[in-house]
């Protein structure tokens, strides 16, 4: 039996904070297999690793349902260390790593009772040490990348090694890496990181990541035949830092506000432009005539398109649509 359609839901400030943690994640897992093999783009595992990077925001506070991956023989566990966390799944012939994006997170004022949206004050750190470094000292021929990201790598790199063990050597698993936000710029830099140590990367799928490094780092990048870059619609991120010394790695796949799949920019029309944004203030509006309360931060409208369209819910219910 065909799964359901998932629902698009409204820009609330609920959907944009992940996780969901009313969702039954992957409860695909039963019936769309997980291409440990594929070579070119899967549609399959593109929901699989958008799936995977959504569920990388839970934590011990935030527990999310990963029950169905025990139908399709996945082990689940997390790894930390300071801001950083990434979630490993594990089968008998699969390692997928996803990397936690930034955090957002709702702030109780202790005088009036209400709840802000504030952004991880570390994660915030990280995204904001843009300053170029090289990406490995020893050898500067891999090129330049932006410095928190790399920072967040080192953080953690023994962590994520040894996650990776076990898809060492021809004989290994297929590694996989994913994430979206800062986590799909940490995959992007630990892509690199591993295959420098002798790990076959198999493929990089990233949703909504920012712009990680400079040309030479995008050109040497090892996975580029099989790496994909997702971006929603306008989603603010995916510009940023802004172009000229950063760039791009992978394929772009662009998912568009309509739920369509494409492989190139969208094409920018005035008119488009504008129904668009009369469409958006519709949907602000339906929120505050219905959900808003000023006590409860799930209800607040994300105000501005670019940002909502960040979301990872949105990367992970529009793909899942496209595969019923």
């Amino acid at each position: 039996m065909p799964l359901p359609k998932k629902d698009i839901p409204l820009p609330e400030m609920g959907r944009f904070i992940p996780p969901d943690i009313t969702r039954n994640y992957f409860e695909f897992a039963g019936t769309l297999p997980f291409n440990a093999e594929a070579s070119t783009f899967s549609l399959a595992n593109a929901l699989w690793l958008a799936e995977a990077s959504f569920a990388a925001y839970g934590d011990a506070k935030t527990v999310v349902n990963l029950d169905a991956l025990k139908l399709a023989a996945f082990a689940s566990s997390r790894d930390a260390a300071a801001n950083v966390q990434f979630l490993k799944l594990e089968s008998p012939d699969t390692v997928i790593l996803a990397f936690r994006g930034t955090r957002i997170e709702g702030f109780e004022d202790p005088v009036l009772h209400l709840k802000t949206p504030l952004t991880n004050w570390s994660d915030l750190v990280t995204d904001f040490k843009f300053i170029p470094c090289n990406f490995d000292d020893k050898n500067p021929s891999l090129g330049k990348v932006h410095r928190g990201f790399r920072q967040g790598l080192d953080v953690i790199a023994d962590k994520v090694s040894e996650a990776a063990a076990s898809a060492r050597g021809e004989t290994g698993k297929k590694l996989w890496l994913t994430g979206h936000s800062l986590g799909a710029a940490l995959a992007t830099v630990a892509a690199v990181r591993l295959a420098a140590d002798g790990v076959n990367v198999q493929g990089v799928y990233t949703y909504g990541s920012p712009r990680v490094g400079d040309e030479t780092f995008i050109n040497q990048f090892p996975v580029t035949s099989n790496s994909w870059r997702f971006v929603h619609h306008r989603d603010l991120v995916t510009t940023l830092p802004p172009a000229g010394f950063y760039g791009h790695v992978g394929h772009l796949r662009q998912l568009t506000r309509v739920g369509t799949l494409l492989d190139q920019p969208e094409p920018f029309s005035l008119r488009t432009h504008v129904t668009e944004g009369f469409a958006f203030a519709r949907e602000l509006a339906d929120i505050m005539s219905k959900d808003f309360d000023i006590r409860k931060i799930d209800t607040f409208p994300v105000p501005f398109e670019a940002l909502a369209d960040h979301a990872p819910i949105y990367y992970a219910n529009k793909i899942w649509n496209l595969q019923v």
